[in-house]
């Protein structure tokens, strides 16, 4: 049993943690919020959550910096995941319809020639914003100049991608 738990859990662990890290990049990608409050509170509350980690886990002088690496590396990911998925599912009700100029269209990179997914550039309430779209989009968003998009509020504030339709 010993063995188990130190060789599975560590990875079972660190596989959730990059599946939360994934999910929360295709929740990212349809709200409209700036990368670098997302990023500061990814790094604030863990850093305010580190004292009473260390309080837990009876740290000394030694072990400190250990725990304080092994709290941004497990807290990071879930902190990321649980302020967009808040924001994401449990939304605030109110819907807003807006016609965005597109910036920029093209490919994303994937291994599949054929499948490629799309994006476009947008700018929203000055914030610059790439949405991403199945390939199946490509010809409505090479012969498209703007995008209508109905966004909902969440409940933290920011605006999500609800439906689209180009124009």
């Amino acid at each position: 049993m010993k063995q188990f738990k130190d060789k599975w859990v560590p990875l079972i662990i660190m596989a959730i943690l990059v599946s939360l890290i994934i999910w929360g990049i295709d929740l990212y990608r349809q709200t409209f919020i700036n990368w670098k409050i997302l990023g500061a509170l990814t790094l604030i509350i863990p850093l305010i959550i580190l004292p009473i980690t260390l309080k837990v886990f009876n740290s000394t002088k030694e072990s400190t910096i250990e725990i304080s690496v092994m709290n941004f590396i497990y807290l990071s990911p879930i902190t990321y995941f649980s302020i967009l998925a808040l924001n994401y599912y449990i939304s605030a009700g109110t819907t807003q319809t807006t016609t965005l100029a597109i910036l920029k269209k093209s490919a994303m990179y994937n291994r599949s020639k054929n499948n490629k997914p799309q994006s476009i550039r947008v700018s929203y309430k000055n914030l610059n914003k790439q949405l991403v779209f199945a390939n199946s989009e490509k010809v409505n968003i090479r012969l498209a100049d703007s995008i209508e998009i109905v966004t909902i509020k969440g409940i933290l504030g920011y605006e999500i991608v609800d439906s689209y339709s180009f124009k």
